[in-house]
């Protein structure tokens, strides 16, 4: 991977991911062993759970290149693959829309401030849909929880909330091409 740097006052402006993922690794680091201490209640998956995320950013790298906020995708990508790893080792993680609720821990650093960042980013290409809408397509394509729960909880069917999610994933990719991008490549942790 070929680092290109530009020094502006003192400091590195990262022109890549990739190049943001390397200058701050001790923070993400960090922030990743936080999270799924949370989320895992394991703090020694962080580790992984980081490597995985710098396994699809290096893979998805180009159709990241347009990303405003690094540390704010990062964070995101660092949450939903701790979800999917506690999923992995068996770890029962609480569904329902009311996670999104859930502010995050003030001792988790500002990482865990860009995750919500983010996810108000995504939200506002969402304003057309109703709240609870938004709040479910959150849930579900951000957090990993099961469409069966969220539909469940939103009183329709499965297929009703197919339907809803597919509407709000063309109109995603319609207005705001990008962000739907973006959106993709983090539906790629696993």
């Amino acid at each position: 991977m070929r680092r290109e740097l530009i020094e502006r006052k003192g400091s590195f402006v990262s022109r890549s991911i990739l190049d943001y993922f390397a200058q701050n690794y001790a923070d993400l680091l960090s922030t990743s062993v936080k999270i799924c201490a949370r989320i895992c209640a394991n703090p020694s998956a962080g580790e992984d759970v980081l490597h995985n995320v710098a396994v699809v950013l290096c893979k998805k790298q180009d159709e990241l290149a347009d990303i405003q906020n690094y540390g704010a995708y990062i964070a995101v990508c660092i949450r939903r693959a701790a979800i999917n790893y506690a999923k992995r080792n068996s770890h029962s993680i609480p569904f329902g829309l009311d996670r999104m609720d859930i502010e995050p821990d003030p001792h988790a650093g500002s990482r865990e401030y860009d995750y919500f960042e983010w996810v108000a980013s995504l939200e506002k290409h969402l304003q057309k849909f109703d709240p609870i809408m938004r709040k479910a397509f959150i849930a579900h394509y951000i957090d990993d929880v099961p469409s069966t729960a969220l539909a469940a909880e939103l009183g329709i069917s499965e297929k009703a909330l197919s339907l809803r999610f597919s509407r709000m994933r063309k109109e995603l990719k319609r207005s705001a091409p990008s962000m739907f991008r973006h959106l993709m490549v983090l539906l790629s942790l696993n």
